[in-house]
């Protein structure tokens, strides 16, 4: 059962339509899943184990990993940004067929942001936040950044929002798009 487990920081929730929810144990390098009944499956990491990057293709359970931020996908899919990936930003990798793939990240900070290109190049900083809208479509807050950025159904990235050099405060209404 999901109460009897020890957690160590546990964030970001994210329920599931059959009445369960996968969150973040960020002090233990896992991502979990709780079904409706309450009991609890690791999706992703090795608790404790987090001290190096995990390769691609390998098994996502007893993966080390350091998530940090995590969406599922409208098709089920897990996605979660991995910061073990000395000091290049953080990894954005996903679950395909209980294994690790990278979709993009890891580049370094002086790299171009790669907008209007392949999210398999583009750079990203550290990820503050995924979310998924009902049609497929990735909203990624790249906090290293400071830009919103759109991952479309093609896996092209755009910044929708940041980059410039004035607060909100200063847009007069109206002004903004």
């Amino acid at each position: 059962m999901a109460t009897q487990v020890g957690l160590s920081f546990p964030t970001l929730l994210s329920p599931t339509a059959d009445g369960g929810y996968y969150f973040v144990d960020n002090g233990h390098g896992a991502i979990y899943y709780v079904n409706s009944g309450g009991f609890l499956s690791l999706v992703v990491g090795a608790p404790d184990q987090s001290n190096f990057t995990t390769p691609d293709g390998a098994p996502a359970v007893g993966s080390c990993i350091d998530p940090f931020m995590m969406a599922v996908a409208p098709d089920g899919t897990v996605y979660f940004s991995d910061t073990q990936s000395g000091g290049k930003g953080d990894l954005f990798r996903k679950i395909v067929n209980g294994a690790l793939q990278t979709v993009g990240g890891g580049t370094a900070s002086s790299a171009p942001l790669g907008d209007g290109g392949p999210v398999s190049v583009a750079n990203l900083g550290t990820i503050c936040g995924l979310a998924f809208a009902p049609d497929g479509v990735l909203y990624i807050s790249d906090c290293g950044h400071a830009l919103v950025r759109r991952v479309n159904l093609n896996s092209i990235i755009t910044s929708i929002a940041g980059g410039g050099s004035s607060s909100a405060d200063n847009i007069p209404p109206g002004a903004a798009p």
